[in-house]
């Protein structure tokens, strides 16, 4: 079987499918945390989305999304994909600036 363009996006997601999943899961718990659990697990969900989500984003941006668009001789065709990436750039943004930084002692990077 011959490789295909989209391999290498593939594998990413399927590497980060296991991390986006911790986030939801700390999504919907995250109205029982207290001051202690926000302040230690925040910090390292906003570094897994600065460090990993969203460098794969703006990679789909600059190899992925100009094939679609050719592929489907549209232009525009993947520009609502980069406004959504745009907004989720600033909603990190803005989570970061609330957050302390992550403890270099404590877990990875990884959502929990």
């Amino acid at each position: 079987m011959s490789a295909l363009p989209t391999d290498p996006i593939r594998r990413e997601h399927r590497h980060l499918q296991p991390h986006l999943e911790e986030l939801e899961a700390a999504a919907t718990e995250v109205g029982q945390w207290d001051k202690a659990a926000a302040s230690e697990r925040l910090p390292h969900i906003v570094d897994f989305l600065e460090t990993h989500l969203i460098p794969h984003a703006r990679a789909e941006e600059e190899i992925l999304y100009p094939a679609v668009d050719e592929a489907m001789r549209a232009p525009d065709a993947t520009a609502t994909m980069r406004v959504d990436h745009d907004e989720i750039a600033v909603r990190v943004g803005r989570c970061g600036r609330a957050s302390p930084p992550p403890s270099t002692t404590g877990p990875s990077n990884r959502p929990r």
